[in-house]
């Protein structure tokens, strides 16, 4: 396309609106610029000039070719080599002349010549370097943004094989905890007319160590980007082009929830603990669309424990039942929408029903006839009227049935026992009376009283059962021990 020449550049309201970006990002403007070269090390250097809210910043590198087209440094939107390649940091050349415009006054000198930027304006000189690029510029910036400004330069994580060194000293970045390979992530890149368009990439991303109470970041190839709140307890650097707002400052939601879903995907077998499997980061990653089942399981796993259901608000007992057998009931209010969504996609944490029913239908067509029961299931038949009427005050009825879909192993409804042969199996009625039993009869009688497991009215229910049982055998010891040994 022909150069059109129809859009000027008012520098002083460019200037005015790069005001609300911190003075930090003219040295990581320029950093960035220099690692994305073929250098092995960068110097930068600031320096306050006396008297006067200014710093001197000095940034130089080693890249042999230096700028390819120095008319580049004051070209807004030149074409870019850096556009094609997601592993750059570059997009539309502009990193220079925000730098450019927040100067009092600048020289870049490289091997295609030297641009000095003055009151007087833009003056070209062939005059080069033999290697490299040094970038020397007045940057307006108080003591307080001096100070700022080298606090965010020594965050930047140094590529490796690359040196980056702040006022002569060596960045120390931040040990690799894990590198994390082919993630497939959103990027930009340039398509062969030079158009910027979002591409879908696999890439590297290494998480690195915090270093004291420092907050998390998310960096675009060693750049800091914007601080992660979602308690994540690492660094992460994203090895490509990330898809920034216009400020360069931040990230879309989108963007970020997919970015954690894939990190949580790889790391979810070193994550441990109710707290750490609850921190947002892990809970906004489990609830995306690209995370995987095992993630999803090993983190409601570490929050609420191997056995779980859901609380159903339209059968209350069976929750009751499901924590009285050692679940962990789960609220509705304890997973967002989005883990509730995965949690029964993946059919991780079921109804409460389902796993107890407690409203057995149509037991009568499930009993065992007279004719079927075995000489245990008789006995324990008559231990259990006689106990019920020692402690209840009426002899309660026993009945036994069969079905595979009821967790229950006994349940009072109707004015008696129904006993569960499917789950308590036929050997458990055989063995004549025993604690287990006793246990689950003494169970049973309770809610002859109170129906809810939980109630205070239950639990009073079954230690005056207890009680009054216990004399009982004092003074009779053969009221249980009849019982034992009975035979029909």
């Amino acid at each position: 396309m022909p150069s059109r020449n129809w859009i000027s550049i008012d520098e002083d309201g460019y200037e005015q609106q790069l005001a609300r970006l911190p003075k930090h990002t003219v040295l990581f403007e320029l950093i960035q610029n220099g690692i994305d070269q073929e250098t092995a090390e960068v110097r930068a250097s600031i320096r306050p000039l006396p008297n006067r809210p200014v710093c001197e910043i000095i940034v130089e590198d080693d890249d042999p070719e230096g700028f390819r087209d120095l008319s580049s440094a004051y070209t807004m939107f030149a074409a870019s080599d850096k556009r094609k390649n997601p592993e750059k940091r570059g997009r539309f050349t502009i990193g220079e002349k925000q730098v450019l415009v927040r100067c009092e006054e600048a020289t870049i000198e490289t091997t295609k010549g030297t641009v000095r930027f003055d009151k007087a304006g833009r003056h070209v000189s062939k005059k080069g370097r033999a290697a490299g690029t040094v970038f020397t510029g007045l940057v307006r910036m108080t003591r307080d943004e001096a100070r700022e400004t080298i606090q965010q330069v020594r965050k930047i994580l140094p590529p490796p094989g690359k040196r980056i060194l702040l006022n002569g000293e060596p960045l120390p970045g931040r040990p690799i905890l894990q590198t994390l390979d082919g993630i497939w992530l959103w990027t930009e890149r340039a398509d062969e007319d030079g158009f910027m368009r979002r591409a879908l990439r696999s890439c590297a991303v290494t998480l690195h160590a915090l270093e004291g109470d420092e907050p998390a970041m998310l960096y675009e190839m060693g750049i800091p980007v914007v601080a992660l709140t979602g308690g994540e307890p690492f660094h992460i650097n994203v090895g490509q082009r990330v898809p920034l707002n216009p400020d360069r400052d931040n990230v879309s939601d989108s963007y970020r929830r997919e970015l954690r879903a894939e990190i949580l995907n790889r790391t979810f077998d070193s994550i441990k603990g109710s707290d750490a499997a609850a921190k947002p980061w892990i809970r906004e990653a489990i609830g995306t669309d690209m995370i995987l089942r095992d993630a999803v399981q090993a983190m409601l796993v570490e929050r609420f424990g191997p056995n779980m259901v859901s609380h159903s608000p339209t059968n209350t007992e069976s929750s009751k039942v499901a924590m009285h057998s050692g679940y962990t009931v789960v609220p509705g209010g304890a997973l967002s929408g989005d883990e509730w969504h995965n949690a029964k996609r993946f059919n991780i944490i079921a109804p409460a029903p389902e796993v107890f029913p407690t409203n057995l239908e149509s037991v009568e067509a499930r009993v065992l006839s007279e004719d079927q029961l075995t000489e245990g299931m008789k006995r324990l038949r008559t231990f259990v009227a006689e106990l019920s009427e020692f402690l209840v005050g009426q002899r309660i009825a026993s009945s036994f049935f069969t079905d595979t879909a009821a967790s229950v192993l006994a349940q009072f409804e109707g004015g008696r026992i129904s006993f569960n042969v499917q789950k308590l199996k036929e050997a458990w009625f055989e063995e004549g009376l025993t604690q287990d039993q006793l246990d689950l009869v003494l169970h049973e009688l309770g809610h002859v009283e109170e129906a809810d497991h939980l109630s205070k009215k239950f639990n009073d229910a079954l230690t005056k059962f207890g009680a009054k049982l216990a004399f009982k055998a004092a003074r009779d010891p053969l009221f249980l021990l009849r019982h034992k040994w009975m035979r029909t």
